[in-house]
Parts: structure tokens; C-alpha cells; sequence
């Protein structure tokens, strides 16, 4: 779902280089990290119909990092990382290095994602 609006959204092609992703997403081929930001505080802007339709945003704060490789996103008040095609252990470092820089006033941590508890679903952070 994430591929297909980021395609709608910003009209890139679906290039070869992306079938990662899809593999991913649609077989359960393959084993990419998928990344869960934990927020610092309890504070969370939506639009008002944000929370009736599923809507992704891409690029709609300053703290979501992405490029030719991976792609944040904010939903619901959740951000998510994920790669968007081949990458090597290096990009893989880089990329979290700069994704966490832009997060530190606004996130603490980050999750590698492995089950759904992983993530914070309740938004406790709100309580």
C-alpha cells in the first residue's frame, strides 16, 4: 500500500530497481528492515480528516528522511522507515544516522520492527 501511494503521490515509475519492495509487501519475499521512530513527547498534529481515510504522508514534517533508497512516513502520528530498493550495509547506517539526526528533538528511539508489538499501536507516549 505504502509503494503504491508514494507512486501515486510523487509519479515515480515502477522501475525494477523498487521490485524489492514489492516482493516484500506482496509475497513475504525477502527480509527488510522496517523501522518504528519512538516520540519523546506527546504531541501529535493530524489533519482533521486524517484519522476517518488513509491518508500517507510523505513529506509533510521536517524530521521524515528519505531518499533513492528509503522512504519515511507518518501515519496516524506513527513514523515508519523502510527501504524502497537494494541497499548495502553502509546505506543502510548512513541512512539511520541522518534519520535519527533530524529526529533527536522529536523521537528517542527506534525499533527494528519484528512483530507488531514492536510498535507503540496505542500511542502510550499520549497518556
Amino acid at each position: 500500500m505504502v509503494y503504491e501511494e508514494l507512486n501515486r503521490q510523487n509519479k515515480i515509475e515502477k522501475e525494477l530497481n523498487h521490485e524489492i519492495i514489492r516482493k516484500f509487501a506482496r509475497y513475504n519475499q525477502g527480509d527488510l528492515p522496517v523501522i518504528y521512530f519512538n516520540r519523546t513527547f506527546g504531541a501529535i498534529f493530524l489533519m482533521k480528516e486524517e484519522p476517518a481515510k488513509t491518508i500517507l504522508y510523505f513529506e509533510r514534517m521536517n524530521y521524515l528522511f528519505s531518499n533513492e533508497k528509503f522512504i519515511e512516513i507518518e501515519f496516524l502520528g506513527h513514523v515508519f522507515g523502510f527501504p524502497i530498493t537494494k541497499f548495502t550495509e553502509n546505506e543502510f547506517k548512513d541512512y539511520l544516522n541522518h534519520s535519527i539526526k533530524l529526529k533527536r528533538d522529536y523521537f528517542n528511539s527506534y525499533v527494528l520492527i519484528n512483530k507488531m508489538t514492536d510498535i507503540d499501536i496505542t500511542l502510550s507516549i499520549l497518556n
